[in-house]
């Protein structure tokens, strides 16, 4: 089994925003923070064995800027500045896809995902720039992380 295969989670799982975490700081060094803004991802629907056992029927994590420090924490919060909730199936399914797999796929069933319920986004979506564009790419992560 290769590196990469090891370093392979299922999307959601504790080892899975453990190992955002120590991508998202790696990727943060020697790079200039020089805002604030928390992102939450939460999942909703995820299997059961996923869940962690503190009443939580979701998963997710939250990226967090603040006084210069980029931290990942486990689990959603509302108090964040921008929140994206998703149905666990199919989006979170669909991260291990490669390349712009993912991309084209939100292309093609994002309109209807919304229309059902299962994509939503509160807050300034464009307020992920700083943090996604600038200090590291999530969806690379997703693809490189995911089962």
């Amino acid at each position: 089994m290769t590196d990469e295969a090891k370093q392979r989670c299922e999307a959601g799982s504790v080892q899975w925003v453990n190992a955002l975490r120590t991508y998202a700081t790696n990727s943060a060094k020697d790079k200039v923070l020089d805002f604030e803004l928390a992102f939450c991802a939460e999942y909703t629907n995820p299997p059961a064995h996923l869940l962690r056992g503190d009443g939580r029927d979701t998963v997710g994590y939250v990226v967090q800027v603040k006084n210069g420090q980029l931290q990942v924490f486990d689990g959603a919060r509302d108090d964040v500045d921008v929140r994206v909730i998703v149905a666990y199936d199919p989006v979170a399914l669909k991260y291990s896809l490669r390349g712009d797999g993912f991309i084209n796929w939100m292309t093609e069933n994002g309109p209807r995902l919304v229309q059902e319920g299962k994509f939503r986004v509160i807050g300034d979506a464009k307020l992920n720039q700083q943090l996604l564009g600038k200090i590291f790419n999530l969806l690379d992560f997703y693809s490189t992380y995911t089962l």
